[in-house]
């Protein structure tokens, strides 16, 4: 099984250990909005390192792992950490230090975290005392999964437990084979080539600008475009259909667009100009 790690932190303790167990394929930031590599669809990150992520990686981050199939998974080492607030989640979930923690099935573990959150569901792991230590978050029922354990399951300290560790490391991993499967079982959705109208419609919207009123009005204002209203009407259901719109808002496909082809910039520059316009 093929795994992800951020590049630029491939180094830690952690990644070597978890490298004896699977093949690891570390990737920037960049790599990771245009990857479409099927057989890999996990991503592993030292929580510690959630808190030195800039708000442009965090959105990519956050973007990547709720696309179907993927998974994100967050281990220790931990600072206290608000997550929720960090991958603007719909739910609250945050570590908390506490360190009279024990977990009965293996009390080997020196637990240093605990897990707050509003979530009824996919707890995956408690202690007898109903102290959380892992839990799964999905968006929806078709979103990619966000794991998340105190269980320090990379710790060198621990390595005489090796076949322990990794088992239940496993254990986290969303089945591979299961998501091409899937995939592979999926109508093909053919993708087409953005007319000109839809592409500026899409960067209005990465821009936060709505896009329920004066669309043509705002496409002169802000681009200098001019399009007739059955044009704009037929980019519009383009980009539904491309799934780029979500409620008139832009999607995790759409960002996924936007960042691979090089528009951020000129989506930056709208947002400046927001402030000086009447919209």
């Amino acid at each position: 099984m093929k795994l992800y790690i951020p590049k630029e932190h491939k180094k830690r303790t952690e990644y070597r250990i978890l490298g004896d167990w699977y093949q690891l394929i570390a990737v920037d930031w960049t790599q990771l909005v245009q990857s479409t590599t099927p057989e890999v669809n996990s991503l592993v990150l030292v929580g510690r390192l959630l808190k030195k992520l800039g708000e442009e990686e965090l959105d990519i981050l956050s973007d990547w792992t709720f696309q179907e199939g993927n998974q994100l998974l967050c281990l220790p080492s931990w600072r206290s950490v608000a997550i929720d607030e960090l991958l603007n989640l719909k739910v609250n979930l945050r570590l908390k230090k506490n360190q009279n923690l024990i977990w009965e099935e293996h009390d080997f573990f020196d637990l240093k975290y605990e897990i707050e959150t509003t979530l009824q569901q996919g707890l995956i792991t408690k202690t007898k005392t109903g102290n959380i230590l892992t839990v799964n978050y999905k968006k929806h029922q078709y979103s990619g999964l966000l794991t998340v354990t105190t269980l320090p399951l990379l710790d060198l300290s621990l390595i005489t437990k090796e076949e322990i560790l990794k088992n239940e490391f496993s254990n986290l991993l969303i089945d591979e084979t299961e998501v091409i499967k899937n995939s592979k079982n999926k109508k093909k959705v053919v993708k087409k080539e953005l007319s000109e109208a839809a592409l500026y419609i899409l960067i209005l919207v990465a821009a936060d600008i709505g896009i329920k009123e004066n669309l043509a009005e705002k496409l002169e204002s802000y681009l200098y475009q001019q399009y007739p209203s059955q044009e704009l009407n037929v980019g519009l259901k383009l980009l539904r259909e491309q799934g780029f719109l979500d409620n008139e808002k832009i999607s995790a496909e759409g960002k996924k667009y936007i960042k691979y082809k090089g528009y951020l910039p000129y989506v930056k520059e709208i947002k400046k100009k927001k402030s000086d316009q009447k919209w």
